[in-house]
């Protein structure tokens, strides 16, 4: 009994602090759950940070922030989708402040940001799709851009969530007038997928935050060097 006791113990504290077995996620939302699942949660819904003007004559009601996909039919202004994932049967969703307009009976609305550790994402997407044999739309990836400036509030955040980085790099870059900044790179990866953290992107003031399965980086890649053979064979 006792040997059996101290047994389980021992396996207890073999376990490390931060397991990477299973999907990772962003507050709960696990890459791989439906898209059903993903509508009924409500755990990161943003609320309209202020009142937007309104005008009478062309509105009709004011519903606030709700989520729409690429492949709403009654909002105007919807999530992109490039012409690979459209053929690959990809659905982009983000949660916008919606009105509604009397000429068109139409919804519209701008991208209502989600906070991501202590900074706001004003722009983001979360990707869902079916892969080979899967009868259900599955989270498969989710990207935020971010303010540079908050990229190690991000990275400590995600290390106290998920440990260490699996891997590090650090890279100088440069602005358009020669001044060189230090850019780093932190990467968590299990046997399902990775998160990507980047403290620059496209300009020095913003940054970038990916979750994505494996597969889907996978099932994509057939689709992207179709697009790519199409667009050169044009050229």
């Amino acid at each position: 009994m006792k040997k059996a006791l101290l047994l389980l113990i021992l396996a207890v504290l073999c376990v490390p602090l931060h397991s990477h077995e299973t999907e990772y996620d962003f507050r709960s939302l696990k890459l791989g759950i439906t898209l059903k699942e993903f509508k009924d949660s409500e755990v990161i819904k943003p609320k309209p940070k202020r009142e937007l003007a309104k005008y009478p004559y062309q509105i009709d009601m004011d519903i606030g922030s709700t989520l729409v996909c690429s492949d709403s039919i009654d909002t105007i202004s919807k999530p992109y989708v490039s012409p690979a994932e459209k053929n690959a049967g990809v659905i982009s969703c983000d949660y916008r402040h919606l009105r509604k307009y009397l000429p068109t009976q139409r919804y519209s609305g701008s991208i209502a940001p989600i906070q991501v550790a202590e900074s706001l994402s004003e722009f983001y997407h979360f990707k869902f799709v079916k892969m080979l044999d899967d009868e259900q739309q599955r989270l498969s990836s989710i990207y935020f851009s971010i303010p540079s400036d908050s990229f190690q509030t991000v990275l400590d955040g995600l290390i106290m969530k998920f440990g260490r980085p699996t891997q590090t790099k650090k890279e100088m870059v440069q602005n358009r007038i020669g001044v060189q900044f230090e850019d780093m790179t932190a990467l968590w990866e299990n046997e399902s997928g990775f998160i990507l953290l980047k403290k620059y992107g496209a300009d020095l003031q913003k940054g970038s935050l990916w979750y994505e399965l494996k597969k889907y980086s996978s099932y994509m890649k057939k689709f992207e060097d179709d697009a790519k053979s199409k667009t050169e064979s044009k050229m």
